[in-house]
């Protein structure tokens, strides 16, 4: 069986690799688990949050981190070549001057590819709005170019920005999608729209920012894919008119103008309050147990979310 070592500033990690296995237990064999983790993980980050991982086909493995610095919290990045064993020295991600958000789901984002290594964060410079940024590396994470800023609003505008996720599609085109409070004037009390904005320079620069949609849950962070065709797919946690919160897909064929989002559940989630709990609950479910304790292993298939009768589970 082989083993991924996974370090303990880096627990991130352990998350992603036990939702891999929550889908791959949906499946009715016996096969057993694709990995196994080390009995005593040693120390590798301290005083770290939201660690996020990325691995590349090169077997180059990079962990992002928050991590506070007394006059804020900074963006490191770690780099690996031995699949986890040793890391270098941190590279700074962030500008100093700026203060980096990282509570919950408006942590950061992490993707690497070949030579090229890409950070989305929420970011605060001294008393101005907080704004969305992107850095980029493109010598595998040796060092980061200036931030580019991704969202376009006017300083004048304090509105929320935040919960973004980051996307890069096949033909190499970066993609932000974030949360945000602009158009309050056209969105219940409590909602927020979702909006996009798009790279074509690999990240140096990004254009305009496009309103996918309205009418988004306030505490769900939105996430992008890619189809065949330069598709783009946007999914939200959207509100109803009668209050109901289900998972909404907009689709788009340009990367700009999107379609009408269609309703993929019929969970009818109708509380005014965040279902993200029960997702934290379900992870920890499959991947916080282990086999023969008092707490046994469960994996868990089917509707991550809740229905209003609760939850489903298929335990073995």
């Amino acid at each position: 069986m082989e083993t991924l070592r996974l370090k303990y500033g880096t627990f991130a990690c352990a998350i992603a690799i036990g939702a891999v296995s929550l889908g791959s237990g949906c499946r009715r064999s016996e096969e057993p688990l694709p990995y196994s983790f080390e009995a005593r993980p040693s120390t590798t980050i301290e005083s770290s949050i939201q660690g996020q991982v990325a691995a590349t086909t090169a077997d180059m493995l990079y962990v992002l981190t928050a991590e506070n610095q007394g006059s804020g919290t900074d963006l490191k990045l770690r780099m690996s070549h031995n699949g986890g064993d040793t890391f270098g020295a941190p590279v700074a991600v962030s500008p100093t001057e700026a203060t980096v958000a990282g509570g919950g789901e408006n942590g950061p984002s992490l993707y690497a590819k070949g030579m090229n290594v890409y950070a989305l964060w929420q970011q605060r410079t001294g008393d101005e709005p907080a704004v969305i940024a992107l850095g980029r590396s493109a010598n595998m994470g040796a060092s980061f170019e200036a931030p580019a800023i991704v969202s376009d609003k006017p300083a004048s505008d304090a509105s929320f920005s935040g919960f973004a996720s980051l996307g890069v599609a096949p033909n190499g085109d970066v993609y932000a999608v974030w949360l945000d409070g602009r158009d309050s004037a056209l969105n219940p009390p409590g909602t927020y729209s979702v909006y996009l904005a798009r790279s074509r320079d690999r990240g140096k620069t990004f254009e305009k920012n496009v309103r996918v949609a309205a009418h988004a849950c306030p505490c769900c962070r939105p996430s992008l894919t890619f189809g065949e065709n330069g598709h783009v797919y946007v999914s939200y946690r959207k509100v109803s008119d009668e209050g109901e919160r289900d998972i909404a897909v907009a689709t788009s064929s340009d990367g700009q103008n999107f379609s009408e989002p269609v309703r993929v559940g019929e969970d009818h989630w109708k509380i005014e309050a965040c279902p993200e709990a029960a997702r934290r609950w379900l992870m920890r479910a499959a991947c916080c147990t282990s086999p023969g304790s008092a707490r046994r292993e469960r994996r868990a298939c089917g509707w991550p979310f809740p229905r209003t009768k609760g939850a489903r589970f298929r335990q073995r």
